[in-house]
């Protein structure tokens, strides 16, 4: 799950590096953080990502070299950190655009130098000196989220909604991947697990973007290689099942979320795999793979319906009804993207 921050570019200062016991440290744990889960808020005009490399650049050699590879990382193009945010009408330089920006956007910190706070300043409420950051909350919620989050029916509904939000907000696509999807059964299941995020996706997500694009990856229920292996009745029977599966996910899936998200392309991409080489299941965004490990058929309780208390669906805290979470471990796997880049780039089976 993904935590964002804004960085006020004067924390690049030499007189903190030399005098502050642990400031360098800091520094370094933004970055570092950014680059596991987190994103850089800055300004659509591009002024403070300006500010921020230039502040960077006119450091000491001693502290300038490895916190230019870190920025640069930051803007890699497949691993890019660095989000464009509106601030339009912001007034009063770049302390002006950091307020906007974290007036307008919900980020979890803003970090400054502790010369802005000495200054009197007018700084955001969520304004935490950059000194502090390696051993605050900010800090501790990301490395929470790296590495030690329970499994989904141990967390509040509450707690399941900010961890799917900050997983997709920011993101410009979705791939879902779960083998079991293609087999055609509990469909609604899936609806029900996939349409959760997606709804959380449409009302939290934070970059413009043309068409929303939403793929579903998932595995033949029967594995044909490609030589027949099996008497030509069996063979046969087997193709006829993939095809009827593959019918029923198209109309009891597909249909269903492309109806309610008609502005968004919902795409299907059926795989025929072996089974264990599909073997997890996957959220994945440009900004992070998630694994759920029980896939997307998550959510447990008698209905899925719009509450009648609060407009929003059934897993709401205020809501006295029987929703919750199975015990699907989720987990953030940075590490699985060469895999799944393999997974996506097979050939698609037929979907007729």
């Amino acid at each position: 799950m993904i935590i964002s921050l804004i960085l006020d570019p004067a924390v690049m200062n030499e007189e903190h590096f030399e005098g502050i016991h642990g400031y360098r440290s800091s520094v370094h744990a933004v970055f570092k953080g950014l680059k596991k889960n987190g994103v850089l808020v800055v300004d659509s005009q591009g002024i403070l990502q300006k500010e921020l490399a230039e502040s960077i650049k006119g450091l000491p050699p001693k502290y300038r070299y490895q916190l230019l590879e870190y920025y640069t990382q930051l803007l890699m193009n497949k691993k890019k950190r660095m989000i464009q945010l509106n601030a339009q009408g912001s007034k009063g330089g770049v302390l002006g655009i950091i307020s906007r920006l974290s007036d307008l956007h919900a980020v979890d910190a803003v970090c400054v130098s502790q010369g802005v706070l000495d200054g009197g300043a007018s700084v955001p409420a969520n304004a935490l000196p950059i000194a502090q950051y390696a051993d605050s909350e900010v800090e501790l919620l990301r490395d929470r989220f790296y590495s030690e989050l329970p499994p989904l029916n141990q967390l509040s509904m509450r707690e399941v909604r900010d961890c799917f939000e900050r997983a997709v907000r920011y993101c410009k696509w979705l791939r879902f991947y779960d083998k079991q999807i293609g087999k055609g059964n509990n469909l609604e299941g899936f609806f029900r697990g996939i349409d959760f995020i997606l709804t959380i996706w449409k009302n939290s997500h934070v970059v413009p973007k043309e068409k929303p694009e939403v793929q579903i990856i998932t595995s033949t229920c029967h594995y044909l290689p490609r030589e027949c292996e099996e008497p030509l009745d069996v063979w046969e029977e087997k193709i006829r099942e993939n095809q009827s599966a593959i019918k029923r996910v198209q109309e009891r899936l597909i249909e269903p979320l492309q109806r309610k998200y008609s502005d968004w392309q919902i795409g299907l991409r059926v795989k025929n795999v072996h089974p264990d080489l599909f073997h997890a299941r996957y959220l994945h965004g440009q900004f992070l793979i998630l694994n759920l490990e029980r896939g997307f058929d998550f959510i447990r309780g008698r209905d899925y319906e719009e509450c009648a208390v609060c407009t929003r669906k059934r897993s709401c805290d205020s809501c006295p009804v029987d929703v919750s979470c199975a015990a699907s471990p989720l987990t953030i796997r940075s590490a699985d993207a060469e895999y799944l880049a393999k997974l996506w780039q097979l050939p698609d089976y037929p979907l007729e």
